[in-house]
């Protein structure tokens, strides 16, 4: 079959291609013909029953029959190797074209598992997406809480300013509330060493125990805004548990969620137990802030359990303290109506040991002042360093989630990217085999056509030599028909040849030889000459 001319370069090249192998095939054909009729040749000169019957009159004229027995011999071996050969040849191209089936089979399988690896490739990816989203959600939730949490802080920092505010104001007062008791000492003892002016100095008193009073109530009613206050913090608290619970509540379904992501790859599953023990790591960070902020939260209460028993204890001071005055009044107003019945020496006595005892009752309370303001300062700078401690501390904790949150959604996109880079080469590795299948599947349908090509010219090269073997049998067929009528000639003549010889020899015997006298070795040599001219015209007609 002849390539079109639309064909193009493609098909003249084929065209080129199988021709090439049809004249290689004809070459080789010939070759081996050739290589048989000069193996028959060496095989006819070589043969040693030929050189006998040519020893033989009789015998030579069978040697043309045993050139032709050689030389069919010779055609039927080399007829059955080129079978073989094309036999062989045949089953090579089919085990070519069954390998190239299996391969294209083999290629298709392939295909469907890198088309339904790209398949479940796209829904990882999808599904890595929806996570990255959710992850981001969830991050910008915790951002917001984190802030919002730093404005509680901020606030409690000033609302705990605010409280050293006011506790420098109690301190102001109770310095006040101390000047006012060592005025009212002087007062007594300016009462005491003057009687006459006891009665203003009693109203003096009066007035400052009602301003005391005064501030006692004042005081209560600081006492009741800093117990309401309190019972907002505590609800503060409760709220903020509430809000934790709600946020482990959000956690527990974030781990459903990603839980019911487990029929990922490993690497999924890998990083969920990374991300649990971030969870984990993070619900360790919320308990211990929670932890650190209910320590700081009952350590304000108690400071402030503190400061109610100590505004009590000065209250039931300040009130002993008024009774003891009151006492002492009494008394001293029993001493006076004593001390106006007695002698004016019995009072100077008197006056000098309340002076006595005024200034000891001084010493000791200043002591004593001393000593609280010591208890209390320290008490006051212990507290606020570890407000300062813990409030470094939920801060660098609350960084290092900060931080953590960054890492692990630094470490997702990441691990994202990599699965994107993963799919595009999957997507390429699946086009490269996909145009390889394509180029296998056009060379198997070139080497189909090649092959059936090749079945066609082999076919009429096969019936062509088959007809040549035919025409060249006939031919034999015939030449041996000759030569059976050669053969017959020959016993005709030597019949005849017989008979001369009879003849002869009874003339020789008569010794009366009719016509020219022919001798036996002239008539040999003829016959001899006769016999080679048979045989080269048999070895003629044969080729």
């Amino acid at each position: 079959m002849l390539p079109t001319s639309g064909g193009g370069g493609d098909g003249k090249a084929k065209y080129k291609n199988r021709y090439a192998v049809l004249q290689q095939t004809y070459e080789e054909r010939l070759q081996s013909l050739g290589d048989m009729f000069q193996k028959s040749l060496d095989e006819i000169h070589g043969d040693e029953s030929l050189a006998i019957l040519r020893q033989d009159n009789v015998s030579s004229d069978y040697v043309g029959v045993r050139v032709l027995e050689l030389v069919g011999h010779a055609l039927r071996d080399e007829k059955e190797h080129f079978i073989r050969t094309l036999t062989a040849k045949l089953a090579k191209k089919d085990a070519s074209l069954k390998e190239l089936v299996r391969e294209k089979e083999g290629m298709t399988m392939q295909r469907k598992a890198m088309l339904d690896e790209m398949h479940q490739v796209a829904s990882h990816v999808e599904a890595l997406q929806a996570r990255y989203t959710a992850m981001s959600t969830d991050t910008s939730a915790a951002d917001a809480e984190v802030q919002r949490l730093r404005h509680e802080n901020q606030s409690l920092i000033e609302e705990l300013s605010a409280r050293d505010s006011d506790r420098a104001k109690w301190d102001d007062e109770r310095r006040g509330f101390l000047l006012m008791q060592q005025d009212l000492v002087r007062l007594q003892a300016i009462h005491a060493k003057d009687a006459a002016f006891y009665a203003d100095e009693r109203a003096t008193s009066a007035a400052s125990i009602g301003r005391l009073t005064a501030k006692v109530d004042d005081l209560e009613q600081s006492r009741a805004a800093s117990t309401a206050e309190c019972t907002t913090l505590r609800l503060t608290v409760q709220e903020k548990s509430i809000e934790f619970m709600h946020a482990q509540d959000a956690i527990a379904a974030l781990q459903a969620q990603v839980e019911a992501l487990s029929p990922l790859e490993a690497q999924l599953t890998e990083l969920r137990a990374t991300h649990q023990a971030k969870l984990h790591e993070v619900d360790m960070q919320l308990w211990e802030a929670r932890r650190k902020y209910t320590a700081v939260g009952d350590q304000v209460q108690g400071l402030i359990h503190d400061h109610d028993l100590d505004r009590a204890q000065l209250v039931a001071a300040h009130e002993s303290d008024r009774a003891v005055a009151a006492d002492a009044l009494r008394m001293c107003e029993e001493r006076c109506q004593q001390l106006e019945a007695s002698s004016a020496a019995q009072l100077a006595s008197l006056h000098a040991k309340m002076e006595h005892q005024d200034g000891i009752i001084q010493e000791t309370t200043r002591q004593l002042h001393a000593a609280r303001e010591q208890v209390e300062r320290s008490m006051a700078e212990r507290a606020a360093s570890d407000l300062e401690m813990q409030a470094a501390t939920a801060k660098q904790a609350l960084q290092n989630a900060l931080d953590k949150e960054k890492n692990a959604r630094s470490t997702l996109q990441d691990q994202f990217q990599s699965y994107k880079r993963l799919a595009d080469g999957k997507m390429q590795a699946l086009q490269a085999a996909l145009q390889a299948k394509q180029d296998a599947n056009d060379r198997l349908e070139q080497a189909e056509k090649r092959m059936l090509q090749w079945q066609d010219d082999a076919m009429k090269k096969h019936d062509k030599l088959v007809q040549t073997i035919k025409t060249r049998y006939q031919a034999a067929a015939k030449s041996k028909e000759d030569c059976d009528a050669h053969k017959a000639e020959a016993a005709s003549r030597q019949e005849l040849d017989v008979l001369i010889q009879a003849k002869v020899a009874e003339c020789t015997a008569k010794h009366d030889v009719p016509g020219e006298f022919i001798r036996m070795s002239q008539h040999k040599a003829e016959l001899d000459k006769v016999a080679l001219q048979l045989q080269t015209a048999h070895v003629q007609d044969k080729v």
